[in-house]
């Protein structure tokens, strides 16, 4: 899935970076060229589905894995409703939206940023070792 957004987002580039006429930023046809072929193959005709649905999901398959690992389930999803909080606050603070400054948070953040921070950090851990895991496995 996050193949797919990423190469999907990179194709949206070099067809904007194409079209340039005054910058000598466009980038080598040959290298273009490779891309889209490496895309064709990671899309294989499916759609992305979107970048909080995919951190939905992620969110999901970590909390199995902490659960499969002797961690404790709590009732509902609180991770679920973490991640939700974490994209579409930062996102907004990103985008430079002004609502962030309308829910819970510091004077200078909305929610609570070095525990907000801490969670993506550990998620990513989670991830970077699944991912090394498999490719151990895989060679």
């Amino acid at each position: 899935m996050v193949l797919r957004q990423e190469g999907q987002s990179l194709m949206r580039a070099y067809n904007a970076f194409e079209q340039f006429k005054q910058l000598n930023l466009v980038p080598p046809a040959d290298i273009i060229a490779a891309q889209r072929e490496r895309n064709n193959v990671v899309q294989s005709g499916a759609r992305a589905v979107g970048e909080e649905k995919i951190l939905l999901a992620m969110a999901t398959v970590i909390g199995e894995t902490l659960t499969a690992n002797g961690y404790e389930s709590p009732e509902g999803s609180p991770l679920t409703e973490l991640m939700t909080w974490i994209f579409q606050v930062y996102s907004g603070v990103t985008h430079g939206f002004a609502w962030p400054r309308l829910v819970p948070g510091t004077n200078s953040m909305p929610g609570l940023f070095i525990a907000d921070l801490y969670m993506v950090t550990c998620v990513a851990h989670i991830a970077f070792d699944v991912t090394l895991r498999r490719t151990i496995v895989a060679m």
